[in-house]
């Protein structure tokens, strides 16, 4: 596992990084404006408690500078 600690080099402008606990990052960043947002918490399950686990299919699989992957799943019903 690979986590950053700086923005990559060409994006200092384009994003920022942050740390703390979900509610703080929350805060800070509705602060600074920004309300639709994507998260990556590295470990905070995505959908809370469930009776069952979901099941997902990868559909698609983007690598962007060759260390940040977007993967695209669709749920398997």
């Amino acid at each position: 596992m690979v986590t950053l600690t700086r923005a990559p080099a060409g994006y200092e402008e384009k994003v920022f990084l942050v740390r703390g606990s979900l509610n703080n990052v929350l805060r800070d960043i509705n602060a600074k404006g920004f309300h639709k947002l994507y998260i990556d918490g590295g470990g905070s399950p995505l959908f809370g408690d469930l009776a069952a686990p979901l099941n997902f299919k990868l559909v698609d699989s983007t690598t962007f500078l060759d260390t940040i992957v977007q993967n695209y799943f669709k749920r398997d019903r």
